[in-house]
């Protein structure tokens, strides 16, 4: 049996009721120990159960306090330990312990063969501290943007070493980002703190160099590890690493290897500190005389000639001490092997058993259960004959009703022996799934055609052979040929209602099946979607988006990743045109060769795309807005306004009230590189560079990269609420009248995280900048 106990942290508020008189500790430092209270309770009405930790000045914990080291007085009156006050020793209070192992995988650390000593020595802290039930997590870190997990926390020795195992076959990350790694190690612990659960949280960083990243600021990590509860030890290896900034980060612990065969010592040594802290925490059953009102309670510790004081308060009003035993006070679950008392633990049980609601474990699978899983306990299987299974912890036969299909998990046959038009159906039984259809395919079943009848004779949803064609002049319906348009010019064809129309309508160029629809002007080409626009642009396309009645922004209901400034905005927006792809920087270099876009509006500098060459297919990017708008004017259109944007992303709505969506392809799976090009890893999926654009697959609209690669500049100035409309419905937004930002849309190659690539998430960039992460793609009005 597992008799360990664990506490719950309490809120002031929460113990106002419940709890004593007085929240919240009172410390006194005396000769340089803390005694810090962490819960005081009333556990029946004469006993008060107390829980504090011992440490010292530096704030270190303080392990192995007996009885003797402890003096307890009531209202400046020393109590006698004897039938009055109980105190459980350490070894028997049990709390979460969470221990992040930090590991430097810079280039130098695999460079200098330091690696497999690393890994040896780390194996020494988890097989001692998961042994004793500590959850490690094992994170790598290099600069500027490494910083990720190997394994979440967990005390699985098999899954920990198995981490390490895979820590040993890495190859170095770049350079060392010691302050990044610190700053981020520190939140991340301070984050998984539980209000539930009493839990210590610990970090063990090893490094080999000093921070050459310069992701975070020493002041940043040093302000972090005083200010924080953490417990922080550090390990350096080797002359490269600077001895007294690892010693001031290490609060708890520091130690130091002048070679890998040293560095097992050292890891060993900072394992028996981290040991430390679990020993710390003491528990202390008091039984209180009859005397009511408000009593003050001081325990004081001495130990190695250093004292400190706890002092706290309660109010015995309603206490009797009559029957009071102050072991039971300390330790509620004397009386119980398994489950939980006022919020502890007790213990679990062994295989086969389970805990009933007295708290004793029990046989799980008495008489009255034959198979299955009963109270968490495998009762055995049937074994009985091939259609037989559990049902409510008893053997049956599935198929004892049933002709055919699958029942309780169990295959009950097919129909095939009834003949080629049977089926199972809902209820297990062959039935005739031709039996009132002439014609027509169900469940995958013939049942036949409507060939007998006539050339434009067809099956229609009912299994009724029906004419197709009815009052169709021409095309073809399930299969049937109505007819065609020739008789009527060459200009035209069959449209979707089977009525023959004008092709070339609202068609600008090129050929539309086999109609000439007409050539552009001078100095301009047909691009693949038959409109005409500057020569050099052949490769791009305009695609028509239905505006509507839609909502925009994010559902809060739904997403958890919503942001303040992307309230749910009610628009209506007219039909559009906007580009397939983002702009390419050849497409640029056509706009700057015709006088249409000016160079000095692109910068040039590493990461950017912009060379002057025509045939250059990756999205243009550190471009200004007004540099992008240029372009836009020069095909006769305009930067999508924010509103437009989101509508031609989310690709979801159905003109009067749309479906929510976090992500152009729904609410899962998250974001990866196979769907957005983006950090994962390391930028651009792993190339630390933008991707040609069409490089992966378009959304429902055939719109590509409208989430990743490079992000698009909007029309719309940046204001708190999208589209600049206040809250109210409004028709084509254009956003606020005026701002120092332009809306930023679609997240890009260098983005890592899932919330930048949802079809609500808003960024804003002052106009003037040329990021490598932005650029674009343009609209155009239609007009009919």
């Amino acid at each position: 049996m597992n008799h360990l106990i664990y506490f719950k942290y309490i809120s002031c508020i929460a113990l106002m009721a419940f709890f004593l008189w007085g929240c919240g500790p009172k410390k006194a430092d005396v000769s340089c120990l803390e005694v810090t209270e962490m819960m005081t309770s009333e556990v029946s009405t004469a006993g008060v159960r107390t829980l504090f930790k011992v440490s010292d000045c530096n704030g270190n914990p303080v392990p192995d306090v007996t009885s003797r080291d402890v003096t307890v007085r009531l209202d400046g009156k020393i109590m006698q330990s004897e039938g009055n006050v109980s105190m459980v020793l350490n070894q028997d209070v049990a709390f979460e312990l969470n221990t992040l192992l930090l590991l430097d995988m810079s280039d130098s650390v695999v460079q200098n063969g330091h690696l497999a000593g690393m890994v040896a020595a780390a194996r020494t802290l988890i097989n001692r501290l998961s042994n004793q039930g500590h959850n490690v997590a094992i994170y790598r870190f290099a600069g500027p943007t490494w910083f990720s997990p190997v394994t979440d926390f967990t005390n699985d020795l098999n899954e920990l070493n198995a981490a390490l195992d895979a820590v040993a076959g890495g190859t170095g990350l770049g350079t060392t980002d010691l302050y990044g790694a610190i700053s981020r190690g520190i939140r991340l612990l301070e984050n998984r703190k539980s209000v539930d659960i009493l839990s210590a949280e610990s970090m063990v960083l090893f490094t080999d160099g000093t921070d050459e990243a310069m992701a975070a600021s020493k002041t940043t990590a040093d302000h972090l590890i005083q200010s924080s509860e953490v417990y922080v030890y550090t390990v350096g290896l080797g002359t490269d690493v600077n001895q007294e900034e690892l010693e001031q980060f290490g609060k708890n612990g520091f130690e130091w290897a002048a070679n890998t065969d040293a560095l097992k010592t050292s890891f060993a040594k900072i394992t028996a500190l981290i040991h430390d802290i679990s020993k710390s925490y003491y528990l202390m059953g008091i039984c209180s005389p009859r005397v009511g009102g408000v009593r003050t309670l001081e325990i004081e510790i001495s130990k190695d000639g250093k004292t400190g004081i706890l002092e706290t308060r309660y109010d015995a009003t309603d206490f009797d001490i009559v029957g009071c035993t102050p072991a039971e006070v300390a330790f509620p679950c004397l009386n119980q092997v398994c489950g939980t008392v006022d919020g502890f633990i007790c213990g679990t049980c062994s295989d086969g058993e389970f805990c009933n609601e007295t708290g004793q474990c029990l046989d799980a699978c008495d008489s009255s259960y034959e198979c299955g899983i009963a109270n968490g306990v495998n009762c055995g299987t049937c074994a009985q004959g091939l259609t037989y299974t559990c049902s409510d912890y008893k053997c049956v036969d599935a198929c004892a009703n049933a002709q055919c299909g699958l029942l309780l998990g169990v295959n009950c046959g097919d129909c095939s022996d009834y003949g080629a038009t049977y089926a199972c159906s809902e209820t297990h039984t062959c039935f005739d799934v031709c039996s009132n259809r002439e014609c027509g395919i169900v469940d995958g079943i013939s049942c036949g055609d409507c060939s007998e009848y006539g050339a434009t004779f067809g099956c229609d949803s009912n299994g009724a052979c029906v004419d197709a064609c009815g009052d169709r002049q021409c095309g073809t319906v399930e299969g049937v040929s109505c007819g065609d348009c020739s008789s009527l010019g060459n200009m035209f064809g069959c449209n979707n209602a089977g009525v023959c129309v004008d092709v070339c309508n609202n068609i600008e160029c090129g050929s539309v099946g086999d109609v000439d629809c007409g050539e552009c002007g001078s100095g301009e080409t047909c691009s693949v979607d038959n409109k005409c626009v500057p020569a050099g642009m052949d490769g791009m396309a305009w695609v028509r988006i239905s505006g509507g009645e839609i909502t925009l922004g994010c559902d809060w209901s739904l997403d958890t990743n919503c942001d303040n400034d992307e309230q749910r905005v009610p628009v209506t927006l007219s039909d559009y045109y906007i580009m397939d792809s983002e702009v390419t920087a050849g497409m640029y270099a056509v706009c700057v060769r015709n006088g249409g876009c000016n160079a000095a509006n692109v910068a040039t500098t590493t990461g950017c795309t912009f060379n002057g060459k025509e045939n250059n297919t990756a999205p243009i990017n550190c471009i200004t807005h007004e540099g992008l708008l240029e372009f836009c004017s020069y095909l006769e259109g305009d930067l999508p306004t924010e509103a437009q944007w989101e509508n031609a992303a989310r690709c979801g709505h159905d003109g009067v009230a749309d479906t929510y969506y976090a992500y152009p392809w729904g609410n899962t799976p998250a974001p990866d590189c196979s769907r957005v090009i983006m950090n994962e890893d390391n930028p651009g999926c792993g190339t630390s560079r933008v991707f040609e654009v069409r490089s992966l697959q378009p959304n429902a609209f055939g719109l590509y990269d409208m989430m990743g690669n490079v992000s698009e500049w909007t029309q719309d100035l940046y204001g708190e609420v999208l589209g600049g409309c206040a809250g109210e419905s409004c028709i084509n937004p254009q956003g606020p009248p005026v701002g120092d930002e332009f809306v930023v849309r679609g997240g890009s190659y260098n983005s890592m995280y899932a919330s930048a690539f949802r079809n609500a998430a808003r960024d804003k960039e002052a106009p003037a900048t040329t990021s490598s992460a932005i650029g674009g793609r343009c609209v155009r009005e239609i007009f009919e």
